[in-house]
Parts: structure tokens; C-alpha cells; sequence
């Protein structure tokens, strides 16, 4: 069972978590299951997959609020508006990354831990943790730049306009 949680979860500890939280609901089982063994490793995918999807959404909720916060209420709404579409526009870009790079990028960046403790928690080499995140900073960099690009202000575009090659 734990092994199943830590290939889902990535982390010892939230492994730990999810195999309590499966005991815990054959605990409250009132008649053992015909199964025993593929019941708890089911529940433990469930559990598991349940903490992957709240650790998800309480990250987007806290960039979301961080990103909030730090705008002056008193402020120009329009200004609120565009950082706060600014914000959801980046966490869907995070999200889009493929897991092996979005995993190190947000405990690096949205967790704040070094490479040493992504490493162990992800059971990977440090050096494969740096290139990792660079990667993943490197596909946000391409597809923000895709969804951000407005060429009404941008002078390269403007200038094409203006200049037809012809």
C-alpha cells in the first residue's frame, strides 16, 4: 500500500498519510471486504489520488490570494482584473506542464524548497531536479509568451504592419 501512495504522491510522508486514511476507512467498514488486500490498495489509489487533486486546488486558491493580496484594494478594479486574470493564466499554464516537470517546478517555486530537499522528496537525483524545473521554466516561458503576446503592443508586430515585406 505505501508503495502505491508513494508512486502516486511523489512524498513519503503524504504516502504515510494516505495509507492511515485507508485503514482508517476499513476501520469503519462494518463487515471486512471479500478482498482485503486489492480493497485497501484500491482505497489507498483513491486517497492518494484524492490528496494529489487537494494539494491541485489549494495551490491555485493560495497563488490566486497571493496574487490578490498584494494589489492595493484601493486600486484601479481594472488593475485587479487583469492581475487576477494574470494569475489564472499562469497557474493554467502550470498546470498544463507534463507532471514529471510541473512536481519539481512548484516545490521550487510555489513551496520555496531547495533542490536538495525536491530531490529526496521526489526520490530523484538533484542534478535531474534542476534540469527538470529549467525545462519547465523554459516551457512556461514558450507557451506564456503564446498566450500572452498582444500585437497591438508589440512594435515588432507593429513595425511588420507598417513595413509590408512585399
Amino acid at each position: 500500500m505505501l508503495a502505491v501512495a508513494r508512486s502516486i504522491l511523489g512524498c513519503e510522508h503524504l504516502a504515510w498519510d494516505a495509507v492511515q486514511e485507508a485503514l482508517m476507512c476499513l476501520w469503519h467498514e462494518r463487515h471486512a471486504p471479500h478482498d482485503l488486500c486489492g480493497w485497501l490498495v484500491r482505497t489507498t489509489v483513491h486517497k492518494s489520488l484524492h490528496q494529489v487533486r487537494s494539494r491541485s486546488r489549494r495551490t491555485r486558491h493560495e497563488l490566486l490570494a497571493v496574487a490578490a493580496r498584494e494589489l492595493d484594494f484601493a486600486s484601479d478594479p481594472a488593475e485587479f482584473a487583469a492581475r487576477t486574470d494574470l494569475a489564472r493564466t499562469i497557474l493554467a499554464a502550470i498546470e498544463q506542464l507534463p507532471r514529471s516537470f510541473r512536481e519539481p517546478f512548484a516545490l521550487r517555486e510555489l513551496e520555496g524548497l531547495d533542490y536538495a530537499e525536491i530531490a529526496a522528496r521526489l526520490a530523484l537525483a538533484p542534478g535531474t531536479v534542476r534540469s527538470r524545473i529549467h525545462r519547465a521554466k523554459a516551457l512556461l516561458r514558450t507557451s506564456l509568451a503564446e498566450l500572452l503576446h498582444d500585437p497591438a503592443l508589440c512594435a515588432l508586430c507593429q513595425e511588420d504592419t507598417a513595413h509590408p515585406h512585399g
